[in-house]
């Protein structure tokens, strides 16, 4: 039996991989997001996850900030759900 050769380890985009941790994590680290207080511990290691690749990409710090929620959740949904212009 032939086995398809696997395409890992891939490289994903940083921004793209941030978008999503943003988007899964802000509603439980930001005050007005409604998120749960007991998923805040790992959300936050999520975020700054997100902050980290962030910075890699170039992003300065007022970028990364609102990005990742210091502006609150809907300026932070507003970023992770906007599509990028290729």
């Amino acid at each position: 039996m032939k086995y398809k050769k696997s395409s890992f380890p891939f490289k994903t985009d940083p921004v793209k991989k941030a978008k999503r941790l943003v988007k899964n994590n802000v509603a439980n680290t930001t005050v007005d997001g409604g998120g749960k207080d007991s998923k805040f511990d790992k959300s936050n290691k999520k975020i700054m996850k997100a902050n980290e690749l962030l910075k890699k990409a170039g992003y300065t710090l007022g970028q990364r900030e609102q990005a990742t929620g210091a502006g609150g959740y809907k300026a932070a949904m507003d970023w992770a759900t906007k599509k990028d212009k290729k």
